[in-house]
């Protein structure tokens, strides 16, 4: 972070990419302290993106601390969530951390001070009938009137990876 300051001193990174709650507290408390040293000056807030599953009250606390702006990846609740099977190891696992996920949004919900936004990817799995496109919407709205924002990302499709999740026009 110190030779990135020197490179960079306009552009405060963040953090995203697999899932940095995996960092210790007491290093994320270091990585938030040098931030708040080097880009300080900006208008931008820090941000990180987590699935939201590892996400403990001291990690609400330290976000509160150094006004982190939260960003959690989840497509939808229960089933709309399932995407994610591919990649979380089963449909056993991914329902236990779209579950804990949602229990994490409720917690922040609840909480009332940290600022949270979600990343949701459009696929065929959350919003390919009407009746998915009607609950995710429903959900949503929930989540708006709660103060939750986030983005909408569409599904890309994704040869030799996973079946192809993307939406028709």
């Amino acid at each position: 972070l110190e030779d990135f300051a020197e490179e960079f001193p306009h552009i405060q990174p963040d953090m995203h990419g697999g899932e940095p709650l995996l960092i210790p507290i007491d290093d994320l408390r270091t990585i938030y302290e040098k931030i708040e040293e080097h880009w300080s000056h900006l208008d931008d807030r820090p941000h990180i993106q987590t699935n939201g599953t590892l996400l403990r009250d001291e990690h609400i606390e330290l976000f509160e601390e150094f006004n982190v702006s939260l960003g959690i990846s989840i497509d939808g609740p229960e089933e709309l969530n399932d995407s994610r099977i591919a990649r979380s190891g089963g449909e056993d696992v991914t329902r236990k951390m779209t579950k804990e996920t949602r229990e994490t949004i409720n917690r922040i919900i609840e909480h009332d001070v940290l600022t949270c936004g979600l990343i949701v990817v459009a696929s065929k799995t959350n919003c390919g009938t009407d009746e998915k496109l009607e609950k995710l919407l429903d959900w949503l709205d929930w989540l708006n009137k709660n103060n939750v924002s986030g983005h909408y990302n569409p599904a890309l499709p994704y040869e030799d990876v996973q079946e192809d999740l993307s939406l028709e026009p």
